[in-house]
């Protein structure tokens, strides 16, 4: 995950594509600090069918609204 997000950034772009990230993971403050460029972070334990979808959802709109192409 953390070595996707680090390639990603490295790609540039000046549209960065939305990020979901689920993780199982108990993050620490560096890892929350890696995870800053993210649409949203949820746990395997707040996971539900309701709860994917919105963060989906809400990471493609404000993607959309950043990207005057997609208008």
């Amino acid at each position: 995950g953390f070595a996707f997000l680090e390639k990603l950034a490295a790609a540039g772009g000046s549209n960065p594509p939305a990020v979901v990230v689920l993780t199982a993971m108990a993050l620490d403050r560096d890892n929350r600090a890696r995870l800053a460029g993210v649409s949203r972070v949820l746990s395997k334990a707040e996971l539900s069918a309701p709860n994917l979808v919105e963060a989906i959802r809400a990471a493609t709109q404000q993607t959309a609204e950043d990207n005057p192409r997609w208008h």
